[in-house]
This record gives C-alpha cells, structure tokens and sequence, in this order.
C-alpha cells in the first residue's frame, strides 16, 4: 500500500503564505479558486488559534503565519506598509489626471472615505464585541473622526 497524504484547502492556504509571505486575502481566494468568505471563515479560525495573522492596510485585510516571522517576512512587511496619506494622494493624482476639479476633490475623498469605513464597520463592531470592549459605538465614532480627519 502507497503512503499517501490528503491536503486540504486550508494546508494549500497556509503552504501558500509559506511561499509568498504575506499577501491579501483577497489574492489567496483567487489563488485558491475559492470564494473569499469560505477563506476569510478559516482565517478567522486560524487568527484565533494564533497560526495566522492579519494586518489590514486600509480596508484590505493582508494574512501572514505567525509562525517566527524570519527577516525577509519582515522586510517584506515593512516595505509594502502603506500609509493613509499615501492613499489620498494617490487619489488625488487621479483626480487630476481625470480632470476632476480641484474644489471637488476633497467632497470625494471624504465620500470615497466613507464608502470604504461602512464596509469595515460591521468587522470593528463584530471585533470589538468578541473582544468585550466597553461602548463600541464611542469607539467607532474615535476611529471614524481619527480617519476621516487625516
């Protein structure tokens, strides 16, 4: 009889970080060809369980292992590190380059903001609940104000 060993979609998931570091889960799901809520159901799993992790760079969520980040998982993470602010140029470059107005610019920006926060709202509050955080709503109107006023 053949040794054999079964590899399911979670072992190809967490055999894909091994090889690509860290990556969004959005790009995962593709990869695996397989929807983005079955994969973000076991990332959620495996967040809790501590063998992954995620970071999120705006709205998109980024998964890691947590297995003993090695230095070029750390450079790798310190180089796509992306700030708000560049976000907002971006933004506003192509603002410019479609001829947007400059007097509209900042109204969309602060609409695009709140279009991208909705979709994260129902994460944070689901979040800070399993967590037990004390009055989410204060808590989401402090994030909400601390982004929308960078």
């Amino acid at each position: 009889m053949v040794n054999s060993t079964i590899e399911t979609d979670v072992d190809k998931l967490i055999g894909l970080l091994k090889e690509k570091g860290q990556m969004s889960l959005g790009d995962a799901a593709k990869n695996l060809r397989i929807s983005p809520k079955i994969v973000q159901s076991w990332v959620d799993f495996l967040v809790e369980e501590k063998i992954l992790g995620i970071d999120y760079k705006f709205t998109t969520p980024f998964i890691y292992l947590n297995a003993g980040e090695n230095a070029l998982t750390k450079r790798k993470k310190e180089e796509f590190s992306v700030s708000l602010r560049y976000f907002k140029d971006h933004f506003e470059q192509k603002a410019r380059e479609n001829k947007i107005p400059e007097t509209k610019i900042r109204s969309l920006w602060e609409n695009h903001l709140a279009n991208k926060l909705e979709l994260v709202k129902s994460f944070f509050f689901q979040e800070a609940r399993r967590r037990s955080f004390s009055d989410v709503n204060a808590l989401w109107d402090e994030y909400k104000d601390e982004v929308l006023l960078r």
